[in-house]
């Protein structure tokens, strides 16, 4: 999906572009936090390349380099972190945050949004409130069909036109 949106926005090749992925830390801290830990405890961390590299290669480059940002979030990246999150606090919605990325996975298919029930049946479809209602946007939600299936919800827009001035 990055490189689609990164292709469906006719971005210069030379030009720097990343993917954003709201992350779990509760299993990556030392020690973790218990499995009914009520609060967030998320990062958003980030695969970067250039336009060229990521739609010149092939999709296993862009899975590499995914791979290769989740896999360095670990213990010390999170200390580290929230350390300089402590000297120099900033608060984000992910509108802002999105701003800096060519997309911005948020969601998670591990929670079972179909399973909740409000007495009027199974819900027909899960989408995503206003809020993250932003370009470049993916939300990777459980499939209405269960056994493992994914819904996504994509949101990107692309502004490529040139204005031309009327004589």
């Amino acid at each position: 999906m990055w490189r689609s949106i990164v292709r469906a926005r006719r971005l210069s090749y030379d030009q720097a572009t990343n993917i954003g992925l709201a992350i779990n830390n509760r299993h990556r801290i030392d020690p973790p936090l218990p499995k009914n830990y009520f609060r967030n405890s998320i990062s958003v961390i980030k695969a970067t390349t250039v336009v060229g590299e990521l739609l010149e290669h092939s999709l296993g480059r862009a899975a590499l380099l995914v791979h290769q940002a989740v896999a360095n979030h670990n213990n010390e990246a999170i200390c580290d972190s929230l350390k300089g999150w402590h000297k120099s606090p900033v608060f984000y919605n992910l509108g802002m945050m999105a701003s800096s990325f060519s997309a911005l996975i948020t969601h998670s298919p591990r929670f079972d949004f179909y399973g909740v029930r409000f007495g009027f049946g199974k819900p027909l479809t899960v989408r995503s409130g206003f809020s993250n209602k932003y370009s470049g946007n993916l939300n990777i939600l459980p499939g209405h069909e269960g056994g493992g299936s994914t819904d996504l919800e994509i949101r990107v827009v692309c502004f490529n036109f040139k204005l031309q001035r009327m004589h």
